[in-house]
């Protein structure tokens, strides 16, 4: 449906693709810009250029671009706070260059702004998302996130998602994988901590068809004995690092008898308790289990069993503690 597109290849350098003639135009800063800002491309460029650029111009309601794993999402908000909020907490997914989105959502003042990253268990209220040359808003699922935009995006088709925290290095990654309220953020700052890695998302896991992985950089929140506070996963080196093969899947298991350590080497087993984890998109079941086996093949499977939160820290610390020490070894 796109018929043109805009990129910034440089800063204030744009070019435009007219995706129904295949021609491409260099364009000066003064016309780039207000073209990457319709963020609405239908018609041919050629033809539509003047409309398009006194469209530009009308005003618009404040928006935030965020770029996840090649796909680039334009958020409509109602306010310039909301706008500031989501580049501060999404700063990671903050494109260095521009580039027309390929999907809109717009976020009203009803929409819950910490829940935009999880499922809800019922309607998803205040949010809709359209692609660019589509004229009806659809309500947001309330299955999956809008933050990765992972429904109605090229996202889906070409990645399961595991319910997931991802630690890297610079040449391999450590997925932990687990429940609500497992210790999945608290695991990743300990692990790096523990120098296994940065921490680059308690959350979200994508699973490509090469079993390679990309940690989705949203906001950790991490718990301690005075509640939840937000740290954002900064823009550095750490999504320059991505997709990366992972070479360690960690189950993280709750417990109320002893804690500890220990490897999963049937691989039956270990599919059993990571299909827990797993959410299939767009790709069928069968797909979705031969990217979990493709992942299983390339890592050590280990199970860390902990006790609930207060015990949970010391668990997870011990936990990590021991793993690092065999992986030395």
């Amino acid at each position: 449906m796109i018929k043109w597109s805009v990129t910034e290849v440089a800063p204030d350098e744009w070019w435009a693709a007219d995706t129904s003639t295949g021609v491409a135009y260099a364009l000066p800063p003064a016309t780039g810009e207000p073209l990457w800002r319709v963020g609405d491309p239908i018609e041919p460029l050629a033809s539509q250029l003047a409309d398009v650029l006194a469209s530009a111009a009308q005003p618009h309601p404040p928006t935030i671009d965020l770029h996840f794993a090649g796909v680039a999402a334009r958020y409509l908000v109602e306010d310039d706070e909301t706008a500031a909020r989501l580049a501060t907490e999404f700063a990671a997914a903050v494109p260095k260059l521009r580039s027309t989105p390929d999907l809109l959502v717009r976020i009203s003042a009803e929409a819950d702004l910490d829940r935009l990253h999880r499922a809800v268990p019922h309607e998803r209220k205040g949010v809709w998302t359209r692609d660019p040359g589509q004229s009806q808003w659809l309500p947001a699922d309330h299955d999956l996130p809008v933050l990765p935009p992972i429904q109605r995006t090229s996202l889906a088709s070409q990645f399961a998602a595991i319910h997931a925290a991802l630690v890297l290095t610079d040449r391999s990654a450590t997925i932990i994988a687990g429940c609500q309220k497992s210790g999945k953020t608290t695991a990743a700052v300990l692990a790096e901590r523990s120098g296994l890695g940065a921490a680059a998302t308690d959350e979200l896991v994508l699973l490509s068809r090469r079993a390679l992985v990309y940690g989705v950089p949203l906001p950790m929140r991490i718990r301690s004995d005075t509640g939840r506070g937000i740290q954002p996963v900064p823009s550095s080196s750490v999504l320059e690092r991505q997709p990366c093969r992972a070479s360690r899947l960690i189950l993280l298991d709750e417990t109320t008898d002893v804690p500890g350590l220990s490897p999963i080497v049937d691989c039956a087993a270990a599919l059993a308790e990571l299909s827990q984890h797993l959410r299939p998109l767009d790709l069928s079941l069968g797909e979705t289990a031969r990217l979990a086996l493709e992942l299983l093949a390339e890592v050590s499977v280990w199970r860390l069993s902990c006790r609930g939160w207060p015990d949970l820290h010391a668990d997870l610390d011990a936990g990590l503690h021991e793993l690092t020490e065999a992986t030395v070894s």
